[in-house]
């Protein structure tokens, strides 16, 4: 589905408010980045092992200008 939508839908160019009435309201937000959880791994503890992120990147002015996929991997 993330594949579709990197694809499929025009994400450069939308204001944020654009993406939120598409993709909804991200997880988190960090200075100029949108992220919306894809994989949240546990592994057999309680702590998440590995996470997956759709990130969006957008300038001052709330305009997306890039998109990628930030993994994390806490191999202990």
């Amino acid at each position: 589905m993330v594949k579709d939508v990197r694809m499929n839908v025009q994400l450069i160019g939308r204001n944020t408010r654009q993406i939120d009435s598409v993709l909804g309201k991200p997880d988190f937000v960090e200075r100029n980045r949108y992220m919306y959880t894809l994989v949240t791994d546990y592994g057999w503890g309680i702590d998440p092992q590995y996470l997956k992120y759709l990130v969006l990147i957008f300038d001052n002015d709330s305009v997306i200008v890039a998109h990628d996929i930030e993994e994390i991997d806490h191999d202990y």
